[in-house]
């Protein structure tokens, strides 16, 4: 079935690009829904078979090594041989191991450094063709040290004038290229490269590059290296110190790593690896990060190199070790994955897109088309993106899956637009799926959708006062009578100062109370206001705003903290999402001298919760066995058991992990898994209601607004969208 293109207008992407995007985890990368294009999946030799396009790169796992936090000094020898290093903790000291993939047998080993122990953090290690090997570590004072490791000893190497820790300038040694014959180069980040004598480490010459440890390539007496200026690469002469080259690519970032070969550079990040050959301007993606591992949030990739031939290997580093990767040509299968699986969302996330590289790893003839409406487009705001959407779900097309956040679910539910999903979670519930958090989206006994992730809004404080506050107007009433020359009853918001102050800081703690099955309470969102208001007031009477945060004479409050360092009873209202605040909320409860007096709670006592990240598949799918493989996948403990920061996990088993690794305290670890498995109020958040209600928050903060004429106005600004 051909599908429309439903709003393209508000999309963008990152396969339309064709270029490289950063790395940072926060940092969404788009897909588009009007272009899909492909770029650079085959080779130019690829073949016609019938009507398909035969020829593409694949993802080949050569080794793992487990016990290693990251991977560093990936090079290819000069016998073939492929070589790299892992570094990690054992017994209080240093752990380094040098890994080999023989080119003659392919055999994998792994050997360990015994005299790296002492070292310190090691911050890089580089290994020339040659053998030459140099390494910088930092001792826990952060000083830094450069050694050269001979006959299995490491030799500390005296370089003169060498500033061992951060300088009046900013630079701060940071990693390390061994050179052929002996010489190495010294890597200062932002503050450029030098390049030292093997004999006496006297300084030879000095390259005006940004030369981090995973960031810089040599090749037959050359260097790549990002330049000074924005997406630019350069190439220098190592032993004439001239600048021969200068290559741009449109979206090198901090992230992007980088080699050449005697056919010329090449860039890998999580979008793909792309080559350009020499003499030629142009960029192919030879291998699409979307098919492969380099796309999963958990994996940070440590560098990449040619194999001497057409494919390249790359270090992947995650929880789990670091892991080699190759990537080869296979001229037998599809350019173009034969399959494709469409989801839509209006926000990126981490746990689907980590879903979506494990499912692409196990289902290589299988497409998964992430498309994310644009937050950013101008011609198009959230409500149109979703009557658009709507328009095309009721007319049988759209996405095989949806990502549920924001959109309105009850509607979908009621117009039978998912696909019903009871018997799949039943048994998902008997393999070890949270029962309670897996019918958030239940219907006339059916259920429609499934989150992936869930979180918590809590409060915590003496035991008296969580007894007592059980609706946000009586959170009201506590916070404006306290104060006046004694302690603050809430801790303040980081958001008190901001230009909503913390007047959507409750939001969906209380939305139920104003929205439900689609329908708005004007009356209860108008005493939201007031409630709201009377808080915000009172916080701002209690604490002052400062540049430093919000400050009451000894106390300094910032989010998290705020109920830790505080020597009064603060009240302290929390959206715990996971590992993080859990920690800390739960530490400072037992193992900061609060007495057994203290609690945490669900908001308002109502056992609420948010289901994140949540799937439905849409009953017009005619992808419908394959969409439940990746639904099955998502739950499974292959990403439940990875922390992505955006929530807790559904699967019972991935979430007694993490709390038992987030909460030492084995009674306040078991209490807190109580109460998730007692959690059964789900808080759901339509979008386009969200953003009406926020769009008043100024007009209230200033005056210009009663809660009354904020209230109708939210209620005239979505009339129309609640009736469709």
């Amino acid at each position: 079935m051909e599908k429309k293109n439903w709003n393209s207008w508000s999309m963008d992407s990152r396969k339309a690009k064709g270029v490289a995007a950063k790395r940072f985890l926060g940092i969404a990368l788009c897909l588009s829904l009007s272009l899909g294009l492909l770029s650079g999946c085959g080779k130019g030799d690829s073949k016609e078979t019938g009507n398909a396009t035969m020829g593409r790169y694949v993802e080949q796992q050569v080794a793992t090594v487990e016990n290693a936090d990251q991977a560093m000094g990936l090079c290819l020898g000069e016998n073939g041989d492929l070589v790299f290093y892992t570094a990690g903790s054992a017994d209080g000291g240093a752990s380094l191991n040098r890994c080999v993939l023989s080119a003659e047998s392919g055999e994998f080993t792994q050997t360990s450094m015994t005299w790296a122990k002492d070292l310190g953090n090691i911050l890089d290690i580089s290994e020339a063709g040659d053998g030459t090997t140099y390494l910088v570590a930092a001792d826990e004072n952060f000083k830094t040290s450069v050694y050269q490791i001979k006959d299995q000893k490491a030799e500390a190497v005296d370089v003169p004038g060498l500033a061992q820790t951060e300088s009046a300038d900013g630079s701060q040694l940071c990693g390390v290229r061994s050179l052929p014959g002996g010489d190495f180069l010294l890597l200062f980040g932002a503050a450029g490269a030098s390049c030292y004598s093997g004999v006496d480490a006297s300084p030879q010459k000095e390259y005006a590059i940004t030369g981090y440890n995973w960031s810089v390539s040599i090749h037959n007496g050359k260097m790549l290296a990002p330049g000074m200026g924005k997406n630019e690469l350069l190439v220098f002469n190592l032993d004439s110190g001239a600048q021969e080259q200068t290559v741009t690519f449109d979206t090198l970032s901090l992230s992007s790593c980088q080699g050449m070969d005697d056919s010329g550079v090449y860039v890998a990040d999580m979008t793909g690896i792309y080559r350009q050959i020499a003499g030629s301007s142009d960029w192919d993606r030879v291998v699409e990060g979307d098919l492969t591992s380099l796309s999963l949030p958990s994996a940070l990739l440590g560098g990449v190199v040619s194999d001497g031939t057409d494919g390249f290997f790359a270090i992947l580093s995650a929880a789990d070790g670091v892991k080699l990767m190759h990537y080869v040509y296979d001229p037998d299968i599809p350019a173009v994955p034969d399959t494709t699986l469409t989801i839509f969302g209006l926000k990126d996330n981490s746990t689907i897109r980590q879903a979506i590289g494990a499912f692409q790893q196990q289902n290589p003839n299988v497409r998964i088309d992430f498309r994310i409406a644009s937050e950013g487009a101008a011609s198009a705001n959230t409500e149109d993106i979703i009557r658009t959407l709507n328009t095309e779900l009721l007319n049988g097309n759209g996405p095989d899956i949806l990502l549920l956040d924001g959109l309105p679910v009850n509607s979908y539910m009621e117009k039978g637009v998912l696909t019903d999903l009871t018997d799949g979670i039943n048994t998902m519930a008997e393999g070890g799926i949270l029962e309670n958090i897996a019918k958030a989206y239940e219907y006339e006994g059916h259920c429609y959708g499934i989150p992936s992730r869930f979180t918590i809004p809590a409060m915590a404080g003496e035991q008296s006062a969580l007894d007592s506050v059980r609706s946000l107007e009586e959170l009201a009433d506590f916070t404006e009578n306290s104060g006046n020359g004694g302690a603050p009853f809430l801790t303040p918001s980081n958001n008190l100062y901001g230009e909503e102050g913390m007047m959507m800081d409750y939001y969906e703690d209380c939305s139920s109370d104003f929205v439900e099955s689609g329908k708005i309470d004007e009356a209860a969102l108008t005493k939201y206001f007031t409630d709201m208001l009377r808080i915000q007031k009172a916080q701002e009477s209690n604490f002052m705003e400062t540049d430093i945060g919000v400050v009451d004479g000894r106390i300094v409050l910032f989010e998290l903290m705020g109920f830790m360092e505080s020597e009064e009873d603060l009240f302290y209202v929390q959206e715990i999402k996971g590992y993080n605040a859990t920690n800390v909320i739960l530490f400072g409860l037992s193992g900061s001298g609060m007495s057994a007096e203290h609690g945490l709670m669900p908001v308002f006592g109502e056992s609420f919760y948010t289901p994140r990240q949540a799937v439905g598949i849409t009953s017009a799918s005619e992808q419908q066995e394959l969409a439940l493989q990746f639904v099955n996948l998502l739950l499974s403990q292959t990403v439940q058991d990875v922390y992505l920061y955006d929530g807790f996990p559904v699967n019972s088993r991935s979430l007694d992990k993490l709390v038992e690794d987030a909460i030492k305290n084995k009674e306040n670890s078991t209490k807190f898994r109580e109460m998730c498995g007692q959690l059964n109020a789900p808080i759901f958040v339509d979008q386009v209601v969200r953003e009406a209600v926020q769009s008043q928050m100024k007009g209230l903060l200033d005056g210009t607004l009663t809660a009354e004429s904020a209230a109708a106005a939210v209620m005239e600004k979505i009339e129309l969208y609640l009736k469709e």
